[in-house]
Order: C-alpha cells, then sequence, then structure tokens
C-alpha cells in the first residue's frame, strides 16, 4: 500500500488514504509447511506519487482467531524493498548516433577483434577525406595519407591493413596492405620480381637449382667448431675462430693456405716433403674442406632436382702461401652423400661465360 496524506501517526492507519500496489507485483505461494524461499516479486510504478512525500506499508490479513478455537496464522518475510527513479540519460536518434566500423578475424573457432595490424577508416576519416567512400582507383591517393597523419612515427617495416568502404550503399568494401618503407607507405602487391636461370628438358621449362653459395663468417666457424670435436682442437688458435688443418678463418672470413701455420699448429701431412709438396697438399685440404662446410651448412642437400643435376657453387676467398688474396669458384655436386667436386661443370660454365678459367684454376693437375 502507498499513501500521501498519512502523517505517520499510528492512530490515522485507518483513517489515511492507500492506495493498493498488489496487483504489480506476483507475490511467491505460500508453501503449506515451513519456509519458503525468497523470490522476485516484481516492481510497481509509483511516478504519479513523483515529488510527494509518500508512506509505504505491507498489510497482511492472517486468519482471524476466536477465545474457543484459535486458528493458525503464517507469517511473511520482507526482504530487498527499493525505492528508486529510472532515467533516461541518453537518447539515440538518426542524429547522434556514430558508427564505428571494426575489423574482426576469425581464429578458427570463433571471431574476435583483429590485432592492431587490421584497421577502418571512420566515419571521421571520411569527413576529413571530403568522401563517403572510396574506391580501389581511388585508394592510394587517400590511404597513404591517411596513414602518415595517423601514424607519424612508424618505423621502418610496418605494415597496416586497411579496410574501407568502396561503394555509396556501403553493401561492399575493400581492405589493402601497406608497408612502410623509406619513409613511405606503399601498396603491397605480393609480387616479387625475379631474374633467374630456367632450364628445358625439351619439353617443360624448370627453374634452375643451382645453389650459389659464398661462405661468411657463421659459416666458417661451422667448420672450425667440426675440426676442434672431430681432428683436434690444437689445430686452431686460442681465438677459437680458425683451423689450419682446412684453413678455414672465421675471423677473416677467408681460407689461409700460409705454410708457416701449418708448421706452427703441427698440422699432419707437413712435416716431411718439399716446398712445392706442401703448397700442393695445402690445395687438396681446401677442397676437402670446401666440400665438408657444404655438408655442414645443407645438410639436406639433394643430387638431383627434377632429373636436372643440383650444382653448389661455393665462392672461396683464399689467402695463398704467396701473401696475394684471391677469390675462386668451386663446383661441387652430392654423390652417394658426400659432396664432390664436378670439375666438367666448371669447364661447361667457363665454355659459356659464366666463369673465367682463372676462377676455376686451383688444385688441378691440367
Amino acid at each position: 500500500l502507498i499513501s500521501s496524506n498519512y502523517t505517520g501517526d499510528l492512530n490515522q492507519i485507518g483513517t489515511a488514504t492507500w492506495v493498493d500496489l498488489t496487483s504489480n507485483f506476483t507475490l511467491p505461494e505460500t508453501p503449506t509447511s515451513g519456509y519458503g524461499t525468497f523470490a522476485n516479486a516484481g516492481q510497481a510504478d509509483i511516478s504519479a506519487f513523483k515529488g510527494k512525500k509518500v508512506y509505504i506499508a505491507f498489510l497482511y490479513k492472517g486468519d482471524s482467531r476466536t477465545t474457543a478455537n484459535p486458528k493458525v496464522t503464517t507469517t511473511y518475510q520482507i526482504d530487498n524493498v527499493k525505492v528508486s527513479e529510472i532515467k533516461s540519460s541518453f537518447v539515440l536518434s538518426e542524429t547522434n548516433i556514430k558508427k564505428y566500423w571494426k575489423v574482426y578475424k576469425f581464429n578458427g573457432t570463433s571471431w574476435a577483434t583483429a590485432e592492431n595490424k587490421y584497421i577502418a577508416i571512420q566515419a571521421d576519416d571520411y569527413a576529413l577525406m571530403g568522401k563517403t567512400y572510396i574506391t580501389s582507383s581511388e585508394s592510394d591517393a587517400y590511404v597513404i595519407p591517411f596513414l602518415k597523419l595517423k601514424y607519424p612515427f612508424a618505423l621502418e617495416g610496418d605494415a597496416k591493413v586497411v579496410s574501407f568502404r568502396s561503394e555509396s550503399n556501403q553493401t561492399k568494401a575493400l581492405a589493402y596492405e601497406y608497408k612502410y618503407s623509406n619513409g613511405n607507405w606503399t601498396k603491397n602487391s605480393y609480387r616479387e620480381t625475379r631474374n633467374d636461370q630456367f632450364l628445358n628438358d625439351g619439353t617443360k621449362w624448370f627453374y634452375d637449382p643451382t645453389v650459389y653459395f659464398t661462405p661468411v663468417s657463421a659459416d666458417y666457424q661451422l667448420l672450425v667448431n667440426w675440426v676442434y670435436q672431430n681432428l683436434d682442437r690444437s689445430y686452431g688458435s686460442s681465438y677459437g675462430n680458425d683451423e689450419f688443418y682446412y684453413g678455414a678463418s672465421a675471423y677473416y672470413s677467408n681460407w689461409d693456405l700460409r705454410l708457416s701455420k701449418r708448421t706452427q699448429y703441427n698440422i699432419p701431412g707437413f712435416d716431411t716433403g718439399t716446398e712445392s709438396e706442401k703448397i700442393a697438399l695445402t690445395w687438396q685440404r681446401l677442397e676437402e674442406g670446401a666440400a665438408k662446410l657444404l655438408s655442414l651448412k645443407f645438410p639436406d642437400a639433394v643430387s638431383e632436382i627434377s632429373g636436372f643435376p643440383v650444382y653448389y657453387w661455393i665462392y672461396l676467398k683464399v689467402y695463398q702461401n704467396d701473401l696475394k688474396t684471391v677469390t675462386y669458384v668451386g663446383v661441387f655436386q652430392l654423390q652417394s652423400g658426400e659432396f664432390k667436386r664436378v670439375k666438367t661443370a666448371e669447364d661447361a660454365a667457363v665454355s659459356q661465360g659464366k666463369l673465367t678459367q682463372d676462377q676455376v684454376n686451383w688444385n688441378r693437375s691440367n
């Protein structure tokens, strides 16, 4: 019950005007025995009493009692009574609705917000551009300036996938990836232009499987470590970046063929013989070392692909015994599980003008 003229005097309860609100609620059923459980009874609109001082009362009528034959009267429990005002803090209309576009990505099981790499051009952005949509042919003219303004501190290699409306009816969208390089945003064409040699077997063209290998410091270190572990640690200096059995130097990124180093580190095979024989042995070890390095660098090498032999060209920067530095080329192929030098392939490359005679003129008897 609710009253706006009750004064709070208990003697006036019966004379005050009370409005019955019971019909606004759904009261829980009374159990036949024991206590019931609390349940939500609903709510009533009392906005008609707005601005007035009101009293709210709960009236419960039990069974009538007589002295001769009293009847049991049950108990009602009331909790969590709340009087509050409901206000509309913001009313949406077509004039104040702002649409916000967001990119979602399917992760295999559900759709989730895409990472920061993916962005969508928003209504405010279109307004600044003076556009409502962007066609494919206009994309660079509008998207690139947009990215420059939005990401003024972009770093080399950054990439953004930009999505935008491409039709006025908003039913079609496009997305392009742009990459930041040398101070500019450019659209990723996903094309790579390469100039490589192809071979023909008489019916089809195949990509030339030749491998061109110029060792760097880390590659020489592979061979240095192998010598330390499989031959003798004493074959190299205390720096741990060179060995003089084959001559690999990770420090200088070359092959050191000086006889003085062979003598200094007691390399087997250099304790007897003439100087010319010892020099010849350094060239033989160079060829063996190149083959070993190829096996370490390319453990999954194959001898042929689609019927074409796979040749490995290794460029050998050599510090000779005469203290001259010369770069040679060796052509190798995997044969019976080992890399072997193929001098006929070197000669063919010379005749085709791909190599010079001087480049292959090492460790040859003719």
